[in-house]
């Protein structure tokens, strides 16, 4: 769904409800978000404050933070 070569983050839809944040270099998993509506956006946010938003079929907004 998105993807920021500045932090290395990939965010993929896992379920139609929930996101995952997976490492770009391992492919592991960093963190997952259980939203309860379908993913229908995301992008990654990088700069002071690094963020995922999500937008959802229930038409919510979602700033969810990057993992360390």
């Amino acid at each position: 769904v998105a993807t920021d070569a500045a932090s290395g983050l990939i965010a993929a839809v896992n379920r139609k409800d929930e996101i995952l944040l997976v490492d770009e270099q391992t492919g592991q998993e960093r963190k997952r978000f259980t939203l309860g509506s379908p993913v229908r956006a995301a992008r990654i946010v990088s700069g002071k404050e690094k963020a995922l938003l999500v937008l959802t079929a229930d038409q919510v907004v979602h700033r969810l933070p990057l993992p360390e």
